[in-house]
């Protein structure tokens, strides 16, 4: 089997929120809101930000503080994650995804921090000038650490992440809230790791032409070896009907990971382009998923979408053979004709 190995950096999708059971649509716009995080910031401490905007190619991608810019400011995707750095992923806090309209308050919070020109400091994650108002301001702040940025976005607006039911809130003016916030009582691996929660999402994948039949994509078996085909299947909420979807920042695309066999990705057969190859499992490389592994998905006015491969340039997208909705159909490529024949609903599993 050829195929060709492409390094790439690995995002857990952006899906966020599911509005009807029979449609998948993004919270805000799309990443905006969410905490992200990368390792090696300070020694083998993390680095936290606030995504500014929906996807990490947006100029001003991230509000970060820090000690190499030596303030709070806007920063490129390429800024919060130079070098060799590794991306950690998206995270909430634990009492749950923000709605759209929180997430857009989150926002403006951590861009009024970024128009303030707060110094970076290491020490706490946030200090302040004294005033008599309870809640402190963005203009009040002078110093703030990367972790401060995205606890005092969240808090601001009533989002508990860190702390006790007395001194959680960064926000509340009071030397007790400040100092239960300060040195390594709380660190951006521990904000991530301990009171957030990293965006995971599963999903059936439900052909849209036999939606009310519920016949999802399904790993035959189930097997986890390579080569094990991709068919069509009644839903019974088996592991193998089930996936992980993850996203390439530097490719734009998306892989398909099965429950049943977690080392794998679905692929289009040797990456090729012709009608009919078939669809497969087969294990993804410690550098990076394979190109046969990496697809494109693109919505229609329903909310359903078309899955389309890399190997063709995204001009072709898998679905059953034949168009048929018996169980056991092999998934196989076909040209792109934008059909209902051709679309799936992503439906959290």
């Amino acid at each position: 089997m050829n195929k060709t190995i492409k390094p790439i950096l690995i995002i857990a999708l952006f899906i966020v929120t599911v509005i009807s059971f029979s449609t998948l649509s993004y919270a805000a716009k799309g990443f905006e809101g969410y905490a992200v995080y990368r390792d090696q910031a300070v020694g083998e401490h993390w680095h936290a930000a606030l995504m500014n905007y929906e996807h990490p190619k947006n100029t001003n991608a991230v509000v970060q503080a820090s000690n190499i810019f030596n303030t709070v400011r806007y920063g490129t995707w390429d800024s919060f994650i130079p070098g060799e750095k590794v991306f950690k992923g998206f995270y909430y806090p634990f009492s749950g995804i923000p709605s759209s309209d929180k997430r857009n308050d989150i926002v403006a919070t951590a861009q009024a921090l970024a128009n303030q020109n707060i110094t970076y400091t290491i020490l706490q994650q946030i200090n302040y000038s004294s005033g008599s108002n309870i809640k402190v301001q963005p203009e009040d702040i002078t110093f703030s650490r990367c972790d401060g940025v995205v606890e005092y976005s969240y808090e601001y607006n009533g989002i508990r992440i860190y702390g006790n039911d007395n001194y959680w809130d960064i926000s509340k003016r009071g030397s007790s809230n400040k100092n239960h916030h300060s040195g390594t009582l709380i660190t951006p691996e521990d904000q991530a790791q301990i009171y957030m929660i990293e965006w995971q999402p599963k999903y059936k994948i439900v052909y849209a032409l036999n939606y009310g039949n519920g016949k999802v994509l399904d790993i035959c078996g189930p097997s986890s070896s390579d080569g094990t085909i991709v068919q069509q299947w009644s839903y019974v909420r088996a592991s193998n009907q089930k996936f992980r979807i993850d996203y390439n920042i530097l490719d734009y695309c998306y892989s398909f990971i099965p429950q049943n066999a977690l080392n794998s990705a679905i692929e289009v057969q040797n990456n090729l382009n012709v009608v009919g190859t078939p669809v497969q499992i087969w294990t993804v490389p410690n550098n990076g998923y394979l190109n046969s592994q990496k697809f494109k998905i693109y919505q229609n006015s329903k909310g359903a979408y078309k899955i389309a491969s890399y190997g063709s340039g995204y001009s072709k997208v898998i679905k059953p053979q034949y168009n048929n909705s018996n169980n056991g159909v092999p998934i196989n490529l076909y040209s792109d004709s934008s059909t209902n024949y051709q679309y799936w609903f992503f439906i959290p599993a």
